[in-house]
């Protein structure tokens, strides 16, 4: 059990606890009475920019392409996801007797490609804002996902079809599979289909075995998937925030509110060679809401993957090819006003809080880190892991994203308002007053 720190402190370590159902690692709520901050919130002029936003979660959500001087939407499309370049977005759209699948150019709107697939499927959703998934992290696979029912049984069917998302012309791989399985990720040579095997019962709430589909050998591997260092078996939570490492090797996935894992982690699966670690997150006394704003960010050079928290002020680096090498940190932030009001017998439910979908950000150079905190946002030294400044707003923010240039946040509130940050001035604009943005995607000129 790490003892509970009252000022900044930096450790250096090899290795975390790291079982993904072990103890928790409590952390203090400090008041930030020192540090430079960047800016306060303020009136300043809207850059021009069109950004790509998620509306409302899956299924029944959208994206859209806003023109961030105007305010005016630009175009839309049912829920879709990106190619890590953002040169495709995929769309599945539903009709009478039959679904399209259409390739989208997001620069011009324009269908690249459509083609039909079966009726039911959809793209599968991760994080707490449930933004849609299913690409291998290169991009050059596709997985949709069978419609779930609201109560896995035993005699549940789960349904995938794994497309080549270059040739979406070509018949899908289908797969069918008794009980109730998830998609959790796709490797990049399309061998290894990786899945959460539902466990919930009303004890353990969300429990998952992780397990791997080989799509060469078309069946599923008999061996669960194992945290390597400790043998644990089942991971236990709500996916939070995820993200690729740069080489498209690991996928790091922040967990937290699980019954049998009492602290946040990260479970980080390679997806070439199936093998998993659980790096245990602090977690805030008392006040295990601020565990929704957790978010994951790679660096641009592959090195490092950091996960960061700047409602309760923690910050994790792992090595992005040996996630179980860590460094932690954690730097002072003003108490926040969520945790002020909690009390240690108040249930706290996933459906019930905050949800934040996208709380971190990097730089380009890979200096600096930027992370949502419980009012505004916090700016973090990532070689140091130290507090630089902080960017302040009234507003409680559910995302970031920094601009093309790195001048600029944009980010979306819980209200559904856009938002504009100078980085350098601190000095805020409203895109947009209010909404039903859930996450700002991508932001170009």
């Amino acid at each position: 059990m790490m003892k509970t720190l009252h000022r900044q402190v930096l450790l250096l370590s090899t290795a975390m606890l790291a079982a993904c159902g072990g103890p928790a690692v409590s952390i203090a709520t400090h008041s930030a009475t020192s540090g430079p901050r960047a800016g306060d919130a303020g009136n300043a002029a809207v850059h021009p920019a069109h950004l790509w936003l998620q509306n409302g979660q899956s299924p029944d959500g959208s994206v859209t392409l806003l023109d961030a001087t105007t305010g005016k939407t630009l175009a839309s499309y049912p829920n879709g996801v990106a190619s890590r370049d953002w040169s495709r977005m995929y769309v599945v759209t539903a009709q009478a007797s039959q679904n399209l699948l259409k390739v989208v150019d997001p620069a011009t709107g324009r269908d690249i490609t459509v083609t039909t697939t079966d009726p039911g499927f959809a793209l599968p959703t991760s994080g707490g804002g449930q933004r849609p998934a299913g690409l291998s992290p290169s991009g050059g696979h596709l997985v949709l996902a069978g419609a779930s029912p609201s109560t896995p049984s035993p005699s549940t069917t789960s349904r995938f079809l794994v497309y080549d998302s270059n040739h979406l012309d070509r018949a899908p791989q289908r797969i069918a599979l008794g009980g109730s399985f998830l998609f959790d990720g796709i490797n990049d040579d399309g061998r290894n289909l990786y899945l959460l095997e539902d466990l919930s019962t009303p004890t353990t709430g969300g429990a998952y075995h992780v397990r791997r589909y080989d799509l060469i050998a078309g069946a599923l591997d008999p061996t669960i998937i194992v945290d390597k260092r400790t043998g644990e078996k089942s991971i236990s939570g709500t996916a939070i925030d995820s993200v690729n490492s740069r080489d498209g090797a690991w996928q790091f996935t922040v967990y937290g509110f699980g019954q049998m894992s009492p602290s946040p982690f990260v479970h980080a699966l390679n997806l070439n060679d199936a093998i998993a670690f659980c790096i245990d997150l602090p977690s805030a006394p008392r006040d295990q809401v601020l565990d929704l704003l957790w978010g994951v960010a790679a660096s641009h050079d592959g090195r490092f993957v950091y996960a960061v928290n700047s409602a309760h002020g923690s910050v994790v680096e792992m090595a992005a090819d040996s996630p179980y090498q860590t460094r932690q940190a954690t730097f002072p932030v003003p108490t926040p006003t969520s945790a002020a009001a909690w009390t240690p017998w108040t249930p706290v439910t996933v459906q019930a809080k905050r949800q934040v979908d996208g709380a971190a950000a990097i730089s380009f150079d890979d200096h600096t880190l930027y992370s949502i905190g419980d009012a505004g946002v916090f700016v973090v030294d990532a070689a140091r892991l130290r507090l630089t400044g902080s960017l302040l707003s009234k507003q409680a923010l559910s995302s970031l994203i920094l601009s093309g240039d790195g001048q600029r946040l944009y980010a979306t509130s819980v209200d559904g308002a856009v938002l504009q940050v100078d980085v350098s001035t601190g000095r805020w604009a409203s895109v947009t007053a209010g909404g039903a943005a859930v996450s700002v995607l991508r932001a170009q000129p």
